[in-house]
């Protein structure tokens, strides 16, 4: 019997769901599994979660008053880099445990102090890349951010300091290229310390490959779904509470940020409202964007088309496909894959999805979805209302999403390419 430390910090959205799916598997097939993460409190606890022995540490929680002191700073720039403490914990209990391989989810706060532990100690090393987070895409300085939206820091401790004049920009920008270098760091340790490097899309793979991730080590295996989880079960509640006569329900499932490309998802509903009022507007999910969002509906006179869900258990999310017609994912930064267009594909729905990262090699415009192009309001406007106009001609794109799913991302063959490196 193998045994697996999987070891993160408090994952959101799509990776909880794959550390989830991935521990239920490996379990499933007689490995015992055991997690190292992160709480968000100060302090360090023991637990069982779902069937798995779970070590929580506290985390470095920054002021949210955004008035960090220096040492404060230091301190999460340091645990950026290496964490003593979760060095000390990946070595205490790839011993106490006998821990085969290290499977590395997430890197906020954990950083890369479980890779040198677990090299010290022979151990197989597994890192997934669910997301860019080793690139510091949102930096206005780093040579990586071109031809991705700038403008934001979306690392730094210092994002919400708003410290006015000359002296506010030299702070931003220092604290941009600081957290730059460490994120460079960070990746260029991981290539050399990890046996695979797991990414979830081949744009996800040929994009950390420019900066210099080793073919040899990468691995592009698509993110899990729970499938079993696609069983009707509330959905005929939801139709008696959000279905009006005629109207076709319109979803957008996931967090309410600004790279979601929401507020373009409102003003082109605007104008789809002026020449189709057909349609409802369901959005599910929760997120610092939220209040702006709601607002800028009251101001276009949308919130009697657009009702704002909240965030929802995970049992219910199929429910709200299955109620739907279209759904909508108008990113305007590059998706790496896109849980939510699997999930849309298993209950053959017609997606609506910008023409960037993994959506692009994804999607064949017409045939399994549609592509728009991103901050785009005309471009969605039209979609929409193309599709709205010709809603039934068009439910063969919603078979094609559901064949290309099953057949070339289903969860059942990456666990099987997971098993051969885990």
């Amino acid at each position: 019997m193998k045994n697996v430390l999987m070891i993160g910090s408090h994952e959101t959205g799509g990776g909880r769901l794959q550390r989830n799916i991935l521990s239920k598997k490996l379990i499933e097939n007689n490995y015992r599994v055991f997690r190292l993460g992160m709480g968000l409190k100060r302090k360090w606890s023991v637990s069982k979660e779902d069937e798995v022995k779970t070590y929580k540490i506290g985390m470095f929680n920054k002021n949210r008053r955004g008035k960090a002191k220096p040492l404060d700073i230091i301190k999460y720039l340091t645990i950026e880099v290496f964490n003593p403490l979760i060095f000390f914990w990946t070595i205490y209990l790839i011993l106490r445990h006998r821990i085969n391989t290290i499977v590395l989810m997430t890197y906020n706060q954990i950083s890369i102090s479980p890779l040198i532990a677990s090299k010290l100690l022979l151990r197989n090393i597994v890192v997934t890349m669910h997301t860019n987070e080793l690139i510091c895409s949102y930096s206005a300085i780093m040579p990586f951010c071109k031809g991705i939206r700038k403008g934001k820091c979306g690392e730094c401790m210092l994002r919400e300091h708003k410290i006015p004049g000359y002296m506010g920009k030299l702070i931003k920008n220092v604290s941009n290229l600081v957290t730059s270098m460490i994120l460079f760091l960070k990746l260029k340790f991981t290539n050399f310390l990890a046996d695979w490097i797991i990414f979830p899309s081949e744009y996800s793979k040929k994009f950390h490959a420019k900066y210099g991730v080793e073919k040899k080590k990468s691995r592009s295996i698509p993110c899990f779904l729970d499938e079993s989880e696609t069983e009707d079960n509330i959905t005929k509640e939801l139709e008696k509470k959000y279905k009006k006569g005629d109207e076709r329900i319109l979803l957008y499932l996931g967090r309410m940020e600004d790279t979601k490309g929401l507020d373009i998802l409102l003003k082109s509903l605007k104008k789809v409202n002026e020449k189709n009022k057909k349609w409802r507007l369901l959005m599910v999910g929760d997120g610092n964007y939220l209040k702006k969002l709601e607002d800028l509906t009251k101001k276009m006179k949308l919130d009697k088309k657009v009702e704002f869900i909240g965030r929802i258990p995970h049992n219910q999310v199929f429910s709200y496909y299955r109620l739907s017609d279209i759904v909508v994912i108008p990113s305007v930064f590059p998706e790496t894959f896109c849980i939510v267009f699997s999930e849309a594909s298993l209950c053959k729905k017609i997606t609506i999805s910008t023409n960037l990262g993994a959506l692009k090699e994804r999607v064949v415009d017409g045939k399994n979805g549609f592509l728009i192009e991103p901050n785009d309001e005309n471009d969605l406007s039209g979609k929409i209302l193309y599709v709205l106009e010709n809603f039934k001609k068009l439910v063969k794109i919603g078979d094609n999403a559901y064949q290309t799913q099953t057949k070339k991302y289903s969860s059942e063959k990456s666990f099987s390419d997971y098993l051969e490196i885990i």
